[in-house]
């Protein structure tokens, strides 16, 4: 397991791999760790904590244009049609029609599984184009309120904030954008942003350009607006399609309407 370091608490001996839990008590460690730091764990995992044998601080990790690299985590996003993964919420792996997979199938890409990966780093991409998958027989809850969200509409850009319908979605260094887009031509675009949210921010693992505005689609938490109508990402629905899943997290087919109104909500099965 590979990752930079976030939330150390040396009194706990504990910190982050992204979303997963580690817990090195009683690992022996090869280094000084902190925050930032690369490392390379190793150990066994239970009841969705990562328990540590040996963790290495690294001195860094330097990834190399066209060279064959391999990556191990925890998947912790996956795009809709199964082209994009990110591990540990660090990096982002890229599968296309070539990928091998073994033990395993497209279908066992979900958050939460253990994979190893052999590709090669596209640096201008940021990104593995993964040759193989192989999956772990560990499939964990890793302890985290992050959720999956994907919302499609026109995207406003200005001083670092991208905004669909007036709420606030975040980039990161390890977002990919698709069909040539960047935040220098994002502003007015019609987009389709996937990625994770939890009650602090909206963090956007893909963009890609949306060519059919007819029907969007819509994966996130039905919640209610001030005026009590059922809402997903700031739209709501004239047919009240919405209505039936109001508190629920679901995946969605709508037809858009103009603006910020939608009908015909289903469930994208």
């Amino acid at each position: 397991m590979q990752g930079s370091i976030t939330n150390l608490n040396q009194q706990l001996r504990t910190f982050n791999l992204g979303d997963l839990v580690i817990n090195y008590q009683q690992a022996e460690i090869d280094g000084t760790l902190s925050n930032g730091q690369l490392v390379e764990v190793e150990g066994f995992y239970n009841n969705a904590i990562f328990t540590a044998t040996e963790v290495d601080a690294e001195q860094s990790l330097s990834f190399t244009d066209n060279i064959d690299t391999e990556l191990e985590g925890v998947i912790t996003f996956v795009n809709n049609n199964m082209s994009l993964i990110t591990l540990n919420s660090q990096w982002q792996v890229s599968i296309n029609d070539q990928t091998q997979f073994e033990d395993g199938t497209t279908a066992n890409l979900v958050v939460g599984q253990v994979v190893e990966v052999d590709g090669v780093w596209q640096q201008a991409d940021n990104k593995l184009l993964a040759q193989e998958i192989e999956f772990e027989s560990t499939n964990i809850n890793s302890n985290t309120t992050n959720q999956q969200f994907s919302v499609a509409g026109v995207v406003s850009y200005e001083q670092n904030i991208a905004t669909i319908n007036s709420i606030e979605f975040t980039f990161n260094s390890q977002t990919v954008f698709e069909d040539r887009l960047s935040v220098n031509n994002l502003d007015g675009q019609w987009v389709e942003l996937e990625g994770t949210y939890n009650n602090e921010q909206n963090s956007v693992s893909e963009v890609e350009l949306e060519d059919d505005t007819s029907e969007i689609n819509l994966t996130g938490l039905v919640s209610a607006n001030q005026n009590q109508q059922a809402t997903l990402w700031g739209y709501i629905s004239e047919d009240n399609s919405l209505t039936q899943y109001l508190n629920q997290t679901v995946e969605l087919e709508c037809q858009w309407v103009a603006s910020n109104q939608v009908r015909a909500c289903v469930l994208d099965d």
